[in-house]
């Protein structure tokens, strides 16, 4: 697809994302980014070589987005 790995180390490829899922390198970037500003993973990007991500845990995501949760609404019984 793009990405190979295991989840706690993902190799991403731009050509790869760009030739098989049709991603360019600036939507690339920024979704990247934003993944990682949501603390939802961590990546390591170095020039010209592939961008490592590291999935990380749930209980690493903002509190805001608690398990007990849906799309920001609080759960029965709240």
């Amino acid at each position: 697809m793009g990405m190979t790995g295991s989840p706690e180390d993902l190799v991403v490829t731009r050509k790869r994302a760009k030739d098989v899922m049709g991603i360019g390198k600036d939507a690339l970037s920024r979704g990247l980014d934003r993944l990682e500003a949501a603390k939802l993973i961590t990546t390591t990007r170095g020039q010209g070589k592939a961008i490592r991500v590291t999935i990380l845990p749930a209980c690493s995501a903002e509190p805001d987005r608690a398990p007990h949760t849906i799309a920001g609404m609080p759960s029965e019984g709240q």
